[in-house]
This record gives C-alpha cells, structure tokens and sequence, in this order.
C-alpha cells in the first residue's frame, strides 16, 4: 500500500462491511496488521489500545472508525494511507461482535475526532450518505426475527453481523439526528435487537456529548460533541419492556402497532375481554350497548362489589390456542394508544418465584415502571424496599409496599377509575404445589386488602382454581370462561390465512380451508388450532394441486371417521412425508421407543421392522431431519412429547397389510424393548425406567413392579403417564411414582391409598404445616384408614404420621416411620405437638415413646417441637422443661430463622409457656405482626387478647390521617375489651400490638409481674395450631349442615365482617377458615360445641373436641397458678448487638 489516499467515496454504511466470503480472510489481516505494529512500532493493541502522542486528527478513516461502532481494519485502507490508518489502529481496541472479530475506537479517540470535525462538511458528507440505508438497518425484521430467535451472531445482507450493522446504523442516526423527538418516536415502537443496538450506540456516545449548562459533575464533557441524544437509561427501559413483550409478538406474528398481527378469530372472546377490563374502544355498536349495560349492573350491585378487583379465570385444556388468545389480549391494551398499565406474569419462567409474594410485588413494580416513566423513581425505591428488608421482616415500621404501590399507581395512572390489568398466564404451574398457590393467592389478596377496584386479574391455566371461587373483602367472586374450540367461520379462517402464508395467497384454495375446519356438523376436536395447523401444514406439503385436492379430501375424510383426527394425520404426514422408506419403517411404530440410539436401531428395531442392522442404522441418521417428530438428545433422538401422546393409540392399532391383527408390529417392537432393556436393568436407572416403561405399555400389572422401582426411576419416567389410556392403573402408577409435582386432588383422589400417599410423601413436603390457611382438597380425599397395614416406604410411613396429625385422625393406630430421611422431622414435630395434647388420653395414634435419640436439627422443626415439649412439661409433667425451654431460647437468640407465616403459632406457644425463652419469644412474635402472621389479612384483635393488653394499649399522638386512624382503632381496642365486638380486623392493630410489645420493654432486666401475665394470657387467648386438625376432622363427617351452621354462628358473633357474607355462596365456605375466624375472635370453642350438636361422639371430631376441653382446662389452670407464684425468672437480657431497628426506635 503505498502512502497516497485511495479515491474510494464512502457512499452507504453497508460498503463498509464486506460480504461473508472475506471475512476469516478479513480478520486475519487485521490481526496480521496489529501484530506488525506491535513488532515493529511497540504499538499496544486489543483489550488496552496505546492513545498515542497528540490527538487523533480527523482524517476520512478515523471519521469512518468514530461514525462506527466497530470496523474492520481492511475497510479503513479504503479511507487513508497507511499511517492514517495506523494513527487510527493505535487507538483501536479488538472487540467481538456476533462471533465476529472486530475494531472499536476508545471512548477518548472517538471524542477528538468528532469534536475536531463536528461543523465541518467531510463529516456531515459521510452522515447524509448513509442516512437512508441506516433506516433499513435499524428496522430490519427479518434481522429482528433472527436475532430473537438467538441468531444474532448470523451475518447478513454484506456479510456483517446483524447486531455489528445494527449499533453502526444506530450510532450514525444519533449523530445526524438533530431531534431528540424524533429518535425517540422511532425507539418506542423498536424491537429488542433494534434497542440493544441502540443502547450499544449510546453507550459510545454518551461520554463524549456536550453537558448541558446546567449539569455539573461530569456528567458529559464540556467541549463535547452538541448532540440532542436519548438517555440511556430511558432506552434500556424501552428495552426491558420489549423483552417483555417480544415473546407475546411472536406468538401472534404482531409487526407493530396493536391490530398488527396474523391472529385470526377468536372475537367473541376477545370482545369479553375488553369487556372485563372495559379500557378500550367498543369496536361494535352491540358491543358498545353491551358494556354500557353492564357498567350499569355494576353500578347498581356496588354495594356488595365495591372496592374490589375483578378476577377472571380462563380455562382451556392444551391444543385449544389459550396462549396465543392471552397473547393477543395482552398486546392490544398494552400497544393501545394511551395503554393500559398492565403486568404479565408468566408462571413458565423460571425466573419467577411463586411462594413469595413480595417477589411478585416487585416483578409487577418492574413491569409498570417501564410502562410509565414518571413512576421509574419511586417504584425502583420499592422494590429496594423489598429486596433490602430483613430475614425476620424485623423492619415492619416501614411502609406497607403493598399500601405505597397502590397509592403511586392509582395517584399517578388510575385516578381511581381506569383499569390496571394483572394477566397470570400457564397458572397450572403453581396451581397444585401447595407454598406457590398459598403465595400467589397471599400476593393478590394483599394487593387488593384495602380496596383495589380498578385492578383486573385474568387468570389463565388448564383448569379451573378453587382458591379463587369464593371473594374476599378486596376482590370479587371470580368469573369463570372455559375456552372452546373455533367456530366454523374462524377455522376457515385460520386455515387460509395459515395457507396462504406457506403456498402464497394466489395458490391456496378457499375450499381447502373449508375442508380442513369442517361444516357446523363437524367435532370440536377439528376446529382446535392445533388441528388446523396440522392439516394446513400437511396439505401445503403436497407437490402440486392435485395430491393437495387428494389430501383434502382425505382430511374430511378422516374428520367424519371421528377419533382423535390429530393422530390420524400425524400418521398420515409420517408415512407419506418421510420420504426414505426405511426411515419410514423405523418411524412407524419404532418410535414406541421413546428415546432412540443408533444401537437400539440395530439390535431392537431391525427385526421387526424387516431391516437389516446397517440399513437401520443408516434410517436412524435420515430419520435425525425429520426435526417436526424427533428432537435431538446428545446422540439418540426422542419422540416429540406433544406428538406422542396423540399419535401412541394410532401406532397400537396400525397394520401392515401382511399382519393378521392390528397392533401385531406394535406388540413386537414392545416386546423387543423390554428384552433389550431388562437385560440391562442393573447397569443404570435409564434402562431400568425404560424396561418398567414397556412392560407398563404391554399391559403388565403395575403391582407388579412395586419391587423393581427406584427413587431413581423417577426423574426418567417423568410424563411418561400421557402415553397411557386416561383412568388406567398403568397411568395411575405412573403419576403416583413419576410426578415431580403433586397430583390435583381429583387425579390423586383417582390412584390407590397406597400409591397416593406415596405420591405426596415424595411431592408434597409442604403440606406437612400443623397452620393452614385453607382446607386442602388432596388431604381431604386421604383415606388414612386403609393405610394400616399397608407396606409403605418408610418415608411414606412417617408421611402417614403426620399428616394423621395434622387432620386430626388421631384415634388411628398408624406407626411412625422407622428411618431417618424426608418426612422424619415432621413426624418428630407431629407427635410432640400430640403429645402435648392428648397425653392423658393416650390416642392410639400417639407414639408414648418419643426416643432420646430422635434428635432434631433444622431451625424450624426445633422452632415447632420445642415449645410442645415446654407445654406437655407444664400441662403433663413431661420431664425436659428446662433443657428445651434453654434450647429454645438459644435458637431465638442465634438468629438463624427466617420466620414464615406458620412460625406465630409456635411462637405464642412460647410466650406462654417459656422463662429463658420467653422475652426472645416475645420479641420475634412482635417482629411479625404486621407482615407475617395473619398472611394477607389485616391483623386481628379479639375481646380476650383486648382485656389482656387493656392497660398497656397506646394513646397515639400526632397529626394527619394516619394517626387518626390509629387513635381510632386504638379507642376501639379498649371498647371492645368489656363492650364488645369479638373481634376486629385492620392494619393498624399490627402496629398497635407492635408498640404495646415494645412498652414491655422486655429487653430490660425487672420485667414487671403485670407485663409478663399480660403476655401469657395473651398468648393464651388462641389456639391457632388446634384449628386446622379441628377443621379436616369437622370435614369428614357424613353431616352436610356443619358449614351452613358455623357459617350462621359466625354471622351472629361477627357480623360486621363482610367477607364472611361473601363467602355465603360457597355452600358454606372453608370450614378452616370459619374456624380460624371463630379462633380469631376470641370464641374457637363456642364454635365448636355448637357445631359439635350435629357430630356423634365417636368421630374423629367427637374425640379432638373432648381433648380440646381438657387442653383448654389445662391452660386455664396453669394461668391460675401463675397469678398465685412469684413471677418466674424471663430470662437473660439480651444483647445490645442483637437490638433490632424497631427496638432502638421503640
């Protein structure tokens, strides 16, 4: 190259990258170059580019290096001489872009040269003559679409990497633009590439820009470039919210505004929707009168439904399009113009936490936060509120987030009155895992609390959700929408416009559309989407218009045989669209192998199939392509899980002409599988799980393979049970030992007691809690009775324990389990926590020897038995007070617990009945009474703890609203002690016990005789661990007047509590939750023997009501023996290190 400038004019930013067959060669030169300079100048290159002496001149290739991000060395040649070029690759730094080796100029280089330049003509020349084709770079969808689908590294048009083309493009418009309005008009409606360019762009760019003359600090340079740019913080927050959307876009193939989009059908539901949230536009008259008439009905029925959010529940089975219908709703009220603030919470990602309502809290802050910038600011504080609070939610003085979210959405967005949509989409993921349900619930009703009407909740899962039937005080009785298949009219519809997209609108046929949806005589199960995507896909696959006219009319066809039509066409595509025949023979039905390997293809299928070994290994590798049935798994390939469920009853019944019956083919590839595999069963748990698998597929008892089982197996098997008939014990077995998550209670209510049991002490660890907020539907359907003598694991054993506990099946002789492992602290718990109730009356379920050497050693389990063994020494004469009591209040004091909602319980039971523990009992109680122990309700105060606390409840001072409340509910509290009601529910009694607790001071030494009675009795006045036995006992009783009765008793006790009314149309409601209501109150045990009248004796319920006397007679005297002793010892004064910041502030 010699010193003279080439004559080569800039022309467009696309001839700067070159195509892709001079790339390698392209970035070899560079590195040449680089390492040439080192050798030969001491040049420093790569990560740590050397800046060299003096600026950096603005000639042509440093104008081409600072109007790029990157470039490659070879296109700066075409712009300068080589010591040009040289100057400009001094200040370079090796960067990789899309898999592709790349030059950046430094921050500082790029900054001189477009300072130097700024005003002059060669840098506006090379701005105008890319300005055109930056604009088809920045909005490439067919970029977007690859760079979504994780192809950003693919180079493009040139040769260039997309994302390397993208941020140049970007950065040039930044540079020429002169409007900021503009640039931002053209980055709301960008894709995520588009905006992660732009943020790249941005990031070179904006340390060099000239600081606004009222900015000091640095943020900017002084003698910067004056150019109007975007911040950067607004474009990644347009690009969080793209990421968020992207998906839901590509779902509906949406390009744009809202209405943009290949979804087809589907209006009447859609109509129902924007009816629910009623924010946007009725697109009809009719529409229009409808919602008129229902805002109306709302209006009118506002004295029961006001304040609350509305809670719509979608439920579809799979196949039927419910994604792409929530896809489609999410999109139009998010693209609409204003938009409607909106959260999409997708329970498929795994990102999101379920059991933890404060994550969810702050995934919708997020999401709202992008929507609207003004709320950016103090919804990011909260959710630093939420991530930053303490393990043991110590810090309880602090705002409600759920009361600071609500206040910043409805005093900036809503006004009260515009609508705010919660969409909780694939909900069967959480559905039956008992902690995820019992968050998400905890989350909405927290939400709502106080009163949240302009909230919209759209649930959408496989099926429908118990735990949303019945309102609550802040949100309604929940609306309920089974989807259906297509219309007639919208499956035609979807199959032209699905046809007419792979053959082209000229060539596809209308009457093929109508084939393939059928006539209003045809079954639901042809007009599913997924029906008509098959059918569609399968005749666009036929080579010309007459064997397309032959598959229609095959289709219809196949329609009017009924059946499952899916299966049929899936069979029919693999046996004339795999085109090699001995592929074909291995497909159909070899695939009844779920998982395939070239060896099995040789020494399994060859035979049956009539291939010869090599021949059937050759098949295996064609077979690979067909990508649409087999999915790639490290070297073997396995049958599609969402075909196989539907094409496995077609390949038991296929029949080669040659065979006498159908399902002869079948039965011998079985049978070879499960000869291949049992030979092998002792070399790993694969093939063990795959010889069970074939034996339960040829119709093998599965009582059989109880011994031939591993825990191992498990996690192979898992979904295996969809191959299987519904109902059939070979899917019974299979859900009972495969399931990784627990069964709903209809299906679990389906398998054998044995098995179910099984299921649940390998699923279901959560359910184990003696404190429920709900009735369980899987423990209500338990039939512990014929589990005696069953010969369950010993895991199952002791799962069997203690959940006889729990559900108060007391009077059952089952025995603990033997070996350590999951479930054998529970049990531990279970029957000290029986002990310490029933020990005079010896149950039968009672193990009366607890070993010395059933040590426990989790922090929770410690915090639950410890205060059970302090009560059965103080109610029974149990020996060990004093070591557990000692125990106890050295876990408190160590600090190691995250308390959870159950803990209150088992900490009221220690302020009861501890001396060492008693004051660090007390101070953990009073950490959770604002955040934990009453979940998502208010906390609650009864007549009984009233008259315990009555001389210490606080006069609150102040100004403002606030503390009028509090004055009021204060007054209240004092009232209610001798006058009535039994009980009251509201957000400041959690901080009214809380300062009532702290004037104790009970960190101090001297604690009064009065605080420490005023506390026990305190304490005493519940009994929260006796209602959830009491309510599954009360549950299994044959009397269908219990809930109807309690409901009525409550009504009368506590009749100003309105959700007790709402709860009326849920044929009496949760009988837990009644109890825990009655418990609440103050008058648990009148409850009890009032409902105790329609319960003979003999019943489990009978028996816990004559324990629960004799514990409450218990607790009385022992009460009334403190009052006659000297106060006991509470224990030592606690550190000042371990002083919380509501005890420094008390």
């Amino acid at each position: 190259m010699t010193g003279e400038t080439k004559p080569k004019a800039f022309g467009s930013p696309s001839r700067i990258d070159l195509d892709p067959s001079r790339l390698t060669h392209l970035e070899n030169n560079a590195l040449s170059r680089l390492s040439a300079m080192r050798a030969e100048r001491d040049v420093k290159l790569g990560p740590t580019p050397q800046e060299g002496s003096g600026s950096l001149p603005p000639t042509r290739a440093a104008l081409v290096a600072a109007i790029n991000d990157t470039v490659l060395a070879e296109d700066l040649d075409s712009f300068g001489s080589t010591e040009e070029v040289d100057e400009v690759l001094r200040r370079c730094a090796m960067v990789m872009v899309g898999g592709t080796r790349r030059l950046r100029l430094t921050d500082a280089a790029r900054g001189e040269v477009l300072r130097a330049a700024w005003d002059g003509k060669p840098l506006r020349l090379l701005l105008d003559q890319g300005a055109a084709e930056n604009e088809v770079a920045i909005h490439d969808e067919q970029g977007d679409a690859g760079g979504e689908a994780g192809e950003s590294s693919e180079a493009v048009g040139d040769g260039v990497p997309s994302e390397a083309r993208r941020t140049n493009a970007w950065l040039r418009s930044f540079l020429q633009d002169t409007s900021r309005e503009r640039a931002a008009r053209v980055l709301e409606t960008a894709r995520p590439a588009a905006l992660r360019a732009a943020t790249t762009a941005l990031e070179r760019l904006w340390p060099i820009r000239q600081a606004p003359a009222s900015v000091t600090g640095g943020e900017g340079t002084a003698g910067g470039i004056n150019v109007p740019l975007p911040r950067p913080q607004d474009v990644r927050r347009l690009l969080e919210l793209a990421e968020l959307l992207e998906p839901l876009r590509l779902l509906i193939g949406a390009t744009g505004a809202a209405g943009r989009d290949r979804f087809v059908g589907r209006e009447r539901e859609l109509r129902d929707l924007r009816a629910f949230v009623d924010a946007l536009a009725s697109q009809t008259l009719s529409e229009g009168m409808q919602r008129g008439f229902r805002r109306a009905l709302d209006y009118i029925s506002g004295a029961v439904t006001a304040r609350r959010a509305r809670v719509l529940v979608i439920e579809a089975r799979g196949g039927l399009g419910k994604t792409a219908l929530i896809a489609k709703f999410v999109l139009d009220h998010a693209l609409a113009a204003p938009g409607v603030p909106f959260a999409y919470l997708d329970f498929d990602r795994g990102a999101l936490q379920p059991r933890d309502p404060s994550l969810l809290l702050s995934e919708v802050a997020r999401q709202i936060a992008l929507q609207f910038p003004v709320l950016e600011e103090p919804l990011a504080a909260l959710r630093l509120g939420l991530r930053s609070r303490l393990p043991d939610h110590s810090d309880a003085a602090a705002s409600d987030p759920y009361v600071q979210f609500r206040d910043l959405v409805r005093g900036h967005l809503t006004g009260g009155s515009r609508a705010v949509l919660l969409v909780m989409d694939t909900f069967e993921v959480v559905q039956f895992e008992p902690a995820a349900i019992e968050g998400v619930i905890g989350f909405l009703d927290l939400l709502v609390r106080d009163g949240f009407p302009e909230l919209r909740v759209v649930v959408s899962g496989r099926a429908d959700i118990p735990d949303l039937r019945v309102g609550t005080e802040g949100r309604a009785e929940r609306e309920h929408y089974r989807l259906r298949a297509l219309t007639p009219s919208d499956a035609s519809d979807m199959a032209s416009r699905l046809g007419r997209e792979l053959l082209g609108a000229a060539s596809w046929k209308p009457s093929w559309s109508r084939a393939i949806a059928g006539g209003p005589s045809a079954s639901e199960a042809q007009r599913e989407p997924l029906t008509i995507a098959v059918a569609v896909d399968l005749l666009s696959a036929g080579k010309d218009d007459a064997e397309r006219e032959r598959i229609a009319a095959e289709i219809q066809s196949s329609a009017a045989r009924g059946g499952d039509i899916v299966a049929r066409l899936f069979q029919k595509r693999l046996i004339e669209h795999i085109r090699d025949r001995d592929a074909r023979k291995l497909a159909w039905p070899g695939l009844v192998l779920r998982r395939l390997t070239r060896q099995l293809s040789e020494e399994v299928l060859a035979g049956p199939c009539g291939l010869e070994p090599h021949r059937a290994a050759e098949a295996f590798e064609i077979l690979g392509r067909e990508i649409w049935l087999v999915q790639s798994d490290g070297d073997a390939l396995r049958h599609r899980p969402d075909l196989r469920s539907r094409m496995m009853p077609a390949m038991r019944e296929y029949r080669r002409e040659e065979d006498d019956k159908p399902g002869q083919l079948f039965r011998q590839v079985n049978g070879a599988a499960i000869a291949w595999f049992g030979e092998r069963k002792d070399l790993s748990s694969a093939y063990r799980a795959e010889w069970i698998y074939h034996r339960l597929l040829d119709g093998e008892p599965p009582e059989d393979m109880h011994g031939d089982w591993t825990e191992e197996v498990s996690a192979f098997l898992a979904g295996a049970d969809e191959d299987f008939e519904p109902g059939s014990r070979q899917q019974a077995f299979l859900l009972g030992h495969g399931s990784s998550s627990p069964l709903p209670a209809t299906r679990l209510a389906e398998l054998p007691p044995l098995l179910a049991m099984e299921h649940l002490a390998r699923t279901a660890p959560d359910l184990a809690s003696l404190v429920d907020s709900r009735l369980h539907a899987r423990l209500l359907n338990l039939r512990l009775p014929d589990l005696l003598n069953a010969p369950l694991t010993s895991t199952a054993q002791a799962a069997a324990c203690a959940l006889a506990v729990k559900t108060g099946a007391w009077r059952l002789p089952i025995r603990p389990g033997a070996e350590p492992g999951q479930w054998w602290e529970e049990q531990l718990v279970a029957q000290r926590y029986l002990r310490a109730r029933t020990l005079p009356a010896r149950p039968p379920l009672l193990a009366l020897r607890l070993a010395e050497g059933d040590a426990l050693t989790s922090p929770h389990a410690l915090l639950h038995a410890l205060p059970q063994d302090m009560a059965a020494a103080k109610l029974w004469g149990v020996p060990g007070f004093r070591e557990a009591d000692e125990a106890l209040a050295k876990l408190l004091r160590s600090r190691s617990i995250r308390f959870r909602r159950q803990d209150g319980a088992a900490l009221r039971l220690a302020m009861l009945f501890g001396q060492q523990s008693f004051r660090a009992a007390t101070r953990a109680w009073r950490s959770g009474v604002t955040s934990l122990w009453w979940g998502s309700s208010a906390p609650t105060l009864s007549a009984s703890e009233a008259r315990a606390l009555y001389d210490f409840i606080p006069m609150p001072t102040g100004r403002g609203k606030q503390s009028a409340r509090m004055q009021e509910v204060a007054d209240q509290a004092r009232r209610m002690a001798y006058e009535g009601p039994n009980r009251i529910q509201a957000p400041a009694i959690g901080t009214i016990l809380q300062s009532v607790l702290s004037n104790f001071n009970i960190r101090e030494e001297g604690l009064g005789y009065g605080t420490h009675e005023a506390v026990r009795a305190f304490a005493a006045a519940r009994d929260e661990e006796w209602v959830t036995p009491l309510a599954y006992a009360a549950s299994r009783t044959d009397s269908p007047k219990i809930g109807t009765k309690l409901l009525k008793f409550l009504e009368f006790h506590d009749a100003a509590d309105e959700a007790i009314r709402a709860s009326k149309g849920a044929a009496g409601g949760d009988i837990l939750q009644m109890l825990r209501r009655a418990d609440e109150g103050g008058f648990l045990r009148e409850a009890l023997v009032h409902i105790g009248e329609e319960i003979p004796a003999e019943t489990d319920f009978g028996f816990l009501l004559e324990q629960h006397a004799a514990w409450r007679s218990a607790i009385e005297g022992y009460l009334q023996d403190l009052r006659l002793e000297e106060p006991e010892d509470a224990g030592p004064m606690l550190k000042e290190a371990d002083s919380s910041p509501e005890d420094e502030a008390s």
